[in-house]
């Protein structure tokens, strides 16, 4: 400490050693105060990050000989630097207090005051947690100093115990290495002596020593976890993206756990028993189905502002006499935060707590994001990345059940057209189904086998993350999810009796329902200490929550024209069923003004984004959180106009939480840092031009609704801020949405699309999500849920030999196909695997369409046999499909046609797809 002034610390040794001003100091002459003096110097120039909460009492303290180090030397000494001797102080210094507390050997003289004794009681239960913080603070690979005084003069160095044998070589040739003969000492300084040739009957005591040692873990959490339980996968969050990650997984045969921090209070019957599913779209109540304007007041009462700036909240008309905030100490609660800047926050991005996320109460919109203007890449070769979202988008449209509409989703000049949405008519026209989370759980709740390795937990907040002791650099790995039961909180439990810990083989973090609960799943992240300096640096994620994207919104509502409203009964368009509805309505309601049926349906109308419009529009009536319409004006005559822009990703645009600051739910208070390029403001201008020159050519601006910017962050569309790409120096995870070094940590939601984009964000969500747990399952190899019996469930047939790592998936979707599955190969040798699948139906298999392979992950694609007929006969139609090597081959036997594909690292993905006669769809894949 007392080195040249002009020896600077390295950058290394400043980003992880954390003085307090506790240490020891064995006996020489080095004036103690000299020390201390040193100590401040360091804080006051800021060369290293003390601990700001440190005990202030606790300075210098001497110890008469050392019981350690044996040296000729007159003068010699150790520092041990910030947690090493404070655990141990506060220790004894508790353990102190309670003897001399349970004798009362100090309380007489307070006993006077009244509810003094409570004071003790958290007094001491802040010694502990603070005790507590720095035993948590302890690190496997931890920084230490090592300080040597002589006669004349003292050395100093710092050694990294990760670095191998170039620290170790340094370590050795000190004669505090040479002279140290106490494994205590070693052991309580972490340092690894497994590099150095030490004399070999100290190396023998030394490695029986260890060897007798219990494993030391970082983070206590490990030690605390009492579930007895491991899950193949833990999932945080239960929105769509959630629910995708959970149907996969369970599908494949995982036992899942899911944890919402929010209750299940939407629900819809599903199945034969009308078993109920949560997470249901609470617009198909009818109450709004018959009044769409009823359900803004549902979305208000949902959403939750994330970042309230209070910095400079004055109320200068207030009762004088009442509290009030002031300039140092403004209000903190319910988001409140006096770090937020008004000038870069997202003033009215806002989350949903409840299973379903925002899919209870979104508009549903699914379109694709344009290919060359907001797409990301998945591969860097055009053709295999094209494949891939080829594939990827129709199955998430079968997930969340989207109506595409008619036409390509882009066309070369601009065109109206229907919107793409997730819904669907019922029975009566009149009224739709809107879908949410609950139409992807639907197949887990309906199904017994399904339900059994699927388990939802709400109204638990997942905490943190801990690391495992054993993570390497390029190799981190997570030990278990800590979870906080919030009834029991609320019902006055104690921390412990609240908290549970739960192991799993994967973790996903998915904690955004379908739009923008980013600030949740960065709240896991950062609580647990993935960005903190404290962390090792292989641990840390330095792009996490940079790169923000966000929507800039113009919106007007606009009263139709009267020559609109007049050509209704002229039937303009000269559509079939026009005249009937219209003449009905006019002859079932004559007084109405308005020629429009009441029930007929609200407009959902986009043109996509494109070079020359390059934002997304849509041309609607729906409800939100702003928009209302007033009770006496007719909404037949509304029309909505919501125009949403993209801004490109920086770096300047993050988000960051405050330590100090605490949301309602005692998870870090995020503080926004958002600002719009000069091209992104430019491109905002155009867009609001634009969205004015078509709402005109409908109809009137409506009063109060005339076109505006809304408030940032009213889209509730943010991304970016766990991007997934595939260069690891600005991406937080692979296209795979596993954060890079890390070997089983997951991501999902709109946060991991690295690209600015205009429209809804769900679609492409879901598709990463599928791909995300295609490389779980690839991972994982064998669920622990299944075993070489198929699952039979309405059609669904899967065989998974967990010896190969080989998975079958045979679905129909016609009733009474009889589908029998064999293992052809008894001894389930990995290198030679055969299975012969036989599919038994009167009609046959008279036509195979297309059969498509590709390998996600070592980048093999390509497709074959596009349009080609095989000919199966009346009764069955048996495919071969055999692995030897490298190699995978699947053959139909009748005609003898086959697609053989080779990958040299990896199993690979092969889709087949067949149509009968009866519109049965085979889907068969192998990861």
């Amino acid at each position: 400490m007392t080195k040249s002034r002009r020896q600077k610390l390295s950058d290394e040794l400043r980003s992880w050693i954390l003085p307090s001003t506790s240490n020891i100091i064995i006996q020489g002459d080095v004036d103690p105060n000299e020390i201390h003096r040193c100590l401040l110097r360091i804080r006051e120039r800021q060369l290293v990050p003390f601990i700001p909460w440190g005990p202030a009492t606790i300075q210098i303290a001497l110890a008469r000989r050392s019981p350690y180090i044996q040296t000729s030397h007159r003068v010699s000494g150790v520092m041990l630097a910030n947690h090493t001797g404070i655990t141990s102080v506060f220790k004894r210094m508790l353990d102190q207090f309670d003897r001399l507390f349970k004798r009362n050997a100090f309380l007489e003289q307070y006993k006077k005051f009244e509810n003094i004794l409570g004071e003790f009681d958290d007094a001491r239960a802040t010694c502990d947690e603070l005790q507590k913080e720095y035993k948590a603070s302890l690190e496997t690979s931890t920084k230490i100093m090592i300080a040597q005084w002589s006669c004349m003069h003292y050395r100093m160095m710092c050694c990294d115990v990760d670095v191998g044998t170039r620290a170790m070589g340094k370590l050795k040739s000190c004669s505090l290495y040479r002279q140290c003969r106490n494994f205590n000492l070693i052991l309580g300084l972490k340092i690894d002596l497994s590099h150095i040739d030490m004399p070999p009957s100290i190396s023998r005591r030394f490695n029986e020593y260890l060897a007798a040692q219990p494993k030391l873990d970082a983070d206590p959490a490990i030690r605390l976890a009492t579930q007895d339980k491991t899950y193949d996968v833990f999932i945080a969050g239960s929105g769509p993206i959630g629910a995708t990650y959970a149907k996969k997984l369970v599908d494949a045969g995982f036992t899942v756990l899911m944890v919402e921090m929010g209750s299940a209070d939407s629900f819809v019957s599903a199945g034969v028993d009308d078993i109920q599913v949560p997470g249901a779209h609470k617009k198909n109540e009818i109450i709004y189905q018959k009044n769409i304007d009823r359900f803004v007041n549902v979305i208000q009462g949902a959403l939750n502002t994330v970042s309230i700036p209070t910095s400079n909240l004055a109320i200068p008309t207030l009762d004088p006499n009442v509290f009030q905030n002031t300039k140092d100490k403004p209000f903190i609660s319910l988001g409140k935060n006096p770090k937020q800047s008004p000038f870069d926050n997202l003033g009215a991005e806002a989350v949903t707590h409840c299973v379903g996320g925002m899919t209870t109460h979104w508009t549903c919109a699914t379109p694709e994001l344009h290919p060359t203007i907001e797409r990301p890449k998945l591969d860097n070769d055009s053709s295999k990345d094209q494949q891939l979202w080829d594939r990827l988008y129709p199955e998430a449209r079968s997930l969340i059940g989207c109506f595409q509409g008619e036409g390509k989703p882009f066309e070369k000049n601009r065109v109206f057209k229907p919107l793409p949405l997730a819904c669907h008519r019922m029975s009566n026209p009149d009224y739709v189904d809107w879908h949410s989370a609950s139409n992807i759980l639907q197949d887990i709740y309906v199904h017994p086998e399904k339900k059994k390795l699927f388990t939802l937990l709400t109204n638990h907040l997942c905490v943190r993350l801990a690391v495992d002791t054993s993570s390497k650099p390029g190799s981190v790995k997570i030990a278990l999810a800590e979870v906080k039961n919030l009834l029991k909180v609320a019902s006055g439990s104690s921390f412990q009796e609240s908290t549970m810990y739960f192991k799993a083989k994967v973790y996903v973090i998915a904690t955004g329902a379908v739009k923008t609960l980013r600030r949740v799943l960065l709240s896991i992240l950062y609580n647990s200490g993935f960005n903190s300096p404290k962390t090792p640096s292989y641990v840390q994620i330095p792009n996490l929550g940079k790169y923000m994207t966000e929507q800039p919104m113009a919106f007007c509502q606009v009263m139709l024209k009267d020559q609109l409203i007049r050509n209704v009964p002229t039937n303009p368009y000269k559509l079939p069923w026009w005249d009937g509805k219209v003449d009905r309505h006019a002859r079932t309601y004559p007084n109405d003004p308005i020629p429009i049926p009441f029930r007929d349906p609200e407009p959902q109308v986009t043109s996509p984004l494109s070079a020359d419009y390059p934002w997304h529009t849509q041309i609607h009536r729906d409800a939100f959180s702003y928009g209302a319409v007033a009770e006496t004006i007719d909404t037949r005559l509304i029309v909505d106009f919501r125009f949403f822009g993209y801004v490109e990703p920086r770096a300047v645009n993050y988000i960051e939480f405050e330590s100090d600051i605490q949301d309602p739910y005692d998870m870090p208070q995020p503080t926004f840092h958002f600002q719009m390029s000069s091209d992104d403001r430019g491109r905002a201008h155009r867009m609001m031009k634009d969205m004015c020159d078509v709402a005109l050519e409908l109809g009137g601006y409506l009063p109060g609704s005339e076109p505006q910017f809304m408030t940032p962050g009213l889209a509730l569309h943010l991304a970016g801020t766990v991007r997934a790409g595939l260069d690891q120096n600005t991406t937080v995870a692979d296209t795979n949405c596993k954060i890079w070094n890390f070997n089983n940590l997951y991501v999902g939601g709109n946060g991991v699309i690295p690209t600015g984009f205009g429209a809804n964000p769900t679609l492409t969500s879901i598709c990463y999500a599928i791909k995300s747990s295609e490389a779980i399952i690839a991972q994982l190899g064998g669920g622990s849920g299944g075993d070489k019996t198929p699952v039979i469930q309405d059609g669904t047939y899967r065989l998974a030999n967990y010896d190969s790592g080989l998975y079958w998936d045979i679905s129909s979707s016609t009733s009474g196909t009889n589908i029998t599955v064999q293992d052809g190969d008894d001894t389930d040798a990995p290198t030679s695997q055969k299975w012969t699948l036989k599919f038994d139906k009167n009609s046959g298999l008279s036509t195979f369409t297309s059969v498509y392979a590709s390998n996600l992950y070592a980048g093999f694609s390509g497709s074959a046999l596009q349009g080609s007929a095989l000919v199966g006969t009346t009764t069955s139609a048996k495919f071969t499909i055999e692995k030897s090597g490298n190699a995978y081959t699947v053959k139909e036997n009748n005609s003898g046609l086959f697609l053989t594909v080779t990958d040299d690292e990896k199993p690979c993905n092969v889709m087949l797809t067949g149509t009968s006669s009866a519109q049965t769809q085979w889907n068969f894949y192998t990861v």
